[in-house]
């Protein structure tokens, strides 16, 4: 199978991740964010639709919506397959910090704010083809927001074991991964996992559509992606551990 390899920061706005240094610039940047995340999101899906089995080295959870998006425009209803240390199932009753990137699952589902999946025109993806891999690190209000919800919430090792059928569109944030795997990881989380086997067992058993390493730094350049990560998507299953 040929894959096509995509980068955010070869499309006209890069997306921006903001901290909350005073109220102002929160304000300031948010307006900057949502003024462009939806331009770069559809130029994302548009050019996803054009290209087959896309990866896409993404600076930003967030990309996830223009993904998705350019999927559907390929007449893909993908399941989605979130390897996150956090929940980002975020909406403006429950964020913290007003941080768009603890947001994007919940965007990604038709919940919250929705400026980005508008923007992109896709329809939002119904809870029960979405699985969020590990999420051991849920913020007060959200934890009770994805188990009242109807998406999977299911360790590493269980996804690996029973991954769900058809396509997949494979997503990892990279703070899900052991720094042992990955050391160019620049915000590594306690309790992270060797995923390299259990990526191994869950690419033997799918059919990934897509798939999208997002790292903790804007603009993720292929070559801080580890050589087992980047030989995911076309390294034969029975070779994967070579």
């Amino acid at each position: 199978m040929q894959w096509t390899e995509l980068r955010l920061q070869d499309l006209t706005f890069g997306f921006v991740r903001h901290q909350r240094w005073s109220y102002l610039v929160a304000l300031v940047t948010l307006a900057f964010e949502l003024g462009n995340l939806p331009a770069q999101g559809l130029q994302l899906a548009v050019l996803l639709a054009e290209k087959p089995n896309p990866v896409v080295y993404a600076g930003d959870c967030l990309s996830i919506m223009g993904v998705a998006g350019g999927l559907q425009r390929r007449g893909i209803e993908p399941t989605i397959v979130f390897f996150d240390a956090h929940g980002d199932f975020h909406t403006w009753e429950t964020t913290p910090s007003d941080f768009l990137g603890g947001m994007p699952l919940a965007m990604l589902t038709g919940r919250g704010e929705q400026t980005i999946v508008d923007g992109v025109d896709m329809t939002p993806i119904e809870d029960d083809r979405v699985w969020l891999v590990d999420g051991r690190d849920l913020d007060p209000g959200e934890d009770r927001a994805v188990a009242e919800s109807g998406i999977h919430h299911a360790t590493v090792d269980q996804i690996a074991a029973d991954p769900p059928p058809g396509d997949i569109y494979l997503h990892i944030d990279v703070d899900v991964v052991d720094p042992t795997d990955m050391p160019g990881v620049t915000a590594p989380h306690l309790g992270a996992h060797r995923l390299k086997p259990s990526l191994g067992r869950l690419k033997r058993s799918t059919r990934p559509a897509a798939w999208s390493p997002s790292h903790s730094v804007p603009g993720t350049r292929r070559s801080k992606v580890p050589t087992w990560l980047r030989r995911l998507p076309t390294a034969s299953p029975h070779h994967f551990f070579d």
